[in-house]
């Protein structure tokens, strides 16, 4: 592996946060509500946001080997969540201009039951006409906002707000970083209620201790790189596998998000304005150094 992420660039106000918060109900209570307002439905908390589209997924109760269309260009962890659910992943191509799919790729794939949009990089995907082509062919069409919380379509509506059901990471390097953590916001009625006949599992104590511990690890790494001993901290960290990493294919359960984790998640959200105008400005930076026009499509 050539690259290692370490996640966002944590400050210090952030890793006390991580250190110190406490398990809550009210924490959690506060983030279903908020998650259930901004996004029209029932939500439902996991450790990983991989295990939000398998659960839409298995939900739905299509066939097995049932064709779910997603953007060509996508994470591991999307393919992951349809496999685990006994699902066919049909990617289809994406445009150069904005590295999502257009309806007139959409439609060479009549054979898609289920489609997952992720607005890539936070470009905003044409989801009046995806959505209008959904309905009329029966697809049901899931809004995967890893890359896009915040993002506001041509419409004027705010992604996660268009589909059956709406999927949240809040995993390291997202919009919305707490270490772990993911959600499904279910927001077609007929299926809110079967949601409640869901296993779940608990997550050790040692993932727990190393998510925890992550934003001050990795701080410390930052702060420390330019005088070697961040590049010997980093060593040590992934030797002993003390770094938080993505959960391993194949793991057919349910993980169960624990409380101390929605106090990251609420803080974040509280953070999002300011989280935007920063990616904005990134955009401008990149836009002035290698031209082109990505701020005309990145809608934040």
């Amino acid at each position: 592996m050539i690259f290692n992420s370490l996640g966002s660039n944590y400050n210090l106000d952030f890793v006390l946060k991580s250190l110190f918060a406490l398990p809550s109900e009210n924490a959690k209570r506060t983030l279903n509500e908020n998650l259930d307002t901004r996004y029209g439905g029932k939500s439902v908390l996991f450790y990983k946001g991989r295990e939000g589209i398998k659960l839409a997924l298995e939900l739905l109760n299509l066939p097995k080997g049932t064709f779910v269309g997603v953007t060509g260009f996508t994470c591991y962890a999307v393919y992951q969540g349809i496999i685990e659910a006994g699902y066919i992943p049909k990617f289809i191509d994406v445009e150069s201009s904005d590295l999502n799919f257009s309806i007139d790729k959409l439609s060479k794939n009549k054979d898609i039951k289920v489609l997952i949009v992720q607005n890539t990089f936070g470009s905003p995907s044409d989801i009046e006409v995806i959505g209008e082509y959904c309905k009329r062919n029966g697809i049901y069409l899931i809004e995967d906002l890893a890359h896009s919380v915040g993002t506001v379509y041509a419409n004027g509506k705010e992604a996660g707000t268009c589909g059956d059901f709406t999927v949240l990471s809040f995993s390291q390097d997202k919009v919305i970083d707490a270490v772990s953590g993911g959600a499904l916001v279910i927001r077609n009625k007929n299926y809110q209620s079967k949601v409640d006949k869901i296993h779940f599992h608990n997550i050790s104590f040692r993932r727990q201790f190393i998510d925890r511990f992550y934003p001050l690890f990795t701080f410390k790494v930052r702060k420390t790189y330019g005088i070697g001993l961040g590049k010997a901290i980093h060593f040590f960290l992934k030797k002993f596998g003390l770094l938080s990493k993505p959960m391993p294919g194949g793991n057919i359960s349910y993980h169960t998000l624990p409380n101390w984790y929605c106090h990251l998640i609420n803080y974040q959200f509280s953070k999002l304005p300011e989280q935007l105008r920063h990616r904005r400005e990134i955009v401008a930076i990149y836009e002035k150094v290698l031209g082109g026009s990505s701020s005309a499509t990145l809608r934040f």
